[in-house]
């Protein structure tokens, strides 16, 4: 074999590597985006339980305020109080999307992450229910519920034995 030819030959392999590696680029970008896109949907989960728990625990249905941005509400959450909470939940716009926090303004220390999504929005579903929807392709998802069933008036017969609310 001569130079020429081994030259040649380099060339046409370079060619047929150029054009199967040109070609394998959108199969990469679209395994990494749907990989991404099952990443958040696996880290909604635990947003979906405390979102729940918060739900759970809510009283008082005539201060409640459901705005698209923000959700305020009351609640008896005994792991993180004994008393009631003012819970505040709101969508803060960043340049990489939105972000759910949490706050309690009983406690001192700052606001806790909840979920982080492109667009995010508070929809109204139906008389106790609250939807946490995102936009995905054109349409708004839901990505939790709050479903405020036990919802009513708070009144406290103190018990001596756990020194809590029952």
């Amino acid at each position: 074999m001569t130079l020429m030819e081994l030259m040649t030959a380099l060339a046409i392999l370079g060619l047929a590597a150029a054009l199967a590696f040109s070609n394998l680029g959108p199969w990469l970008a679209l395994s990494r985006a749907s990989a991404d896109e099952a990443a958040f949907w696996r880290a909604n989960a635990p947003t979906q339980l405390l979102l729940s728990e918060l739900a759970a625990g809510a009283i008082d249905p005539g201060q409640r305020q459901i705005g698209e941005r923000e959700l305020r509400f009351r609640a008896l959450v005994p792991r993180l109080s004994l008393t009631p909470i003012n819970v505040s939940l709101s969508i803060i716009s960043e340049s990489a999307g939105d972000r759910l926090v949490f706050r309690a303004t009983q406690f001192a220390h700052e606001s806790v992450l909840f979920a982080e999504a492109a667009p995010m929005r508070f929809a109204r579903q139906g008389q106790g229910a609250v939807l946490l929807e995102t936009r995905h392709s054109e349409s708004w998802l839901p990505l939790a519920t709050l479903t405020f069933a036990a919802d009513a008036p708070f009144t406290c017969d103190f018990d001596p034995i756990p020194r809590t609310c029952r």
